[in-house]
């Protein structure tokens, strides 16, 4: 955090996630810390040299703030004083690499690697998603209402079937939330939210595939195009050409 030498305050600077790029420039800086909350990137540590920095000053959607514990009031306004959010604070470098990374995965067989890293969470929207075996599925269908089918499309995975849709079936089996960009397990969100859209278009960048983590941090893809509706008849056929 950076502290003003004449009176001791100490001082925080928060970007909206989307200059995120932007933040590069200050990455040569030693000692820069960020958290990343309800859509923004926070940044503490620089001096005061480098707080009136140009490098800072042009960021765009730039607010600075005083902390005053329990508070924060952001400088040069007259507004009243929000509350100091609870930030987790994590070294600037590790958020941005010296050097983009290069997206490609040994999980598939390619030689170069890109970490995801997932974190519990309640943040998620319910369940979209869910993979299912093939002998679960057969049993639920024989009794089940097409009424109840209608809103599913559906697509075989080995001896798994992959349901898309709401609402999902009273099935065992692993469900995920559908993000925006990505489909993540039940319960887990990414680490670091903003980087979402730039690993999706680094895994499956034609838009035509979806793209299922793990809570390891491993992927899998399933094609956008691969998917029937649901019925008795589409199982069946489907069933007897596996």
């Amino acid at each position: 955090m950076e502290r003003d030498a004449s009176n001791g305050v100490e001082h925080l600077i928060a970007v909206p996630d989307s200059s995120l790029n932007e933040l590069y420039e200050l990455r040569h800086w030693p000692s820069l810390q960020f958290s990343q909350e309800a859509g923004r990137l926070w940044i503490k540590g620089l001096t005061l040299d480098q707080l009136h920095a140009i490098e800072v000053k042009t960021l765009t959607g730039l607010k600075v703030y005083e902390v005053n514990d329990p508070f924060l009031h952001e400088r040069g306004h007259i507004l009243p004083d929000i509350p100091k959010p609870r930030l987790k604070w994590r070294a600037l470098e590790s958020l941005l690499p010296v050097e983009r990374p290069e997206y490609n995965f040994n999980y598939f067989g390619v030689e170069e690697e890109l970490s995801i890293r997932l974190q519990r969470s309640t943040a998620g929207a319910p369940g979209s998603a869910h993979v299912v075996l093939l002998d679960h599925l057969e049993a639920y269908l024989s009794e089940a209402a097409a009424i109840r089918l209608k809103p599913l499309i559906w697509s075989i995975m080995g001896s798994k079937a992959l349901l898309m849709g709401t609402p999902l079936l009273p099935i065992p089996g692993d469900v995920y939330w559908h993000n925006g960009a990505l489909f993540l397990p039940e319960g887990y969100d990414l680490e670091l939210p903003i980087l979402r859209d730039e690993i999706r278009k680094k895994i499956a960048p034609d838009g035509n595939k979806h793209v299922f983590i793990h809570t390891d941090g491993r992927y899998w893809l399933a094609s956008a195009s691969g998917f029937t509706a649901l019925s008795r008849s589409s199982f069946k056929r489907s069933f007897v050409n596996t």
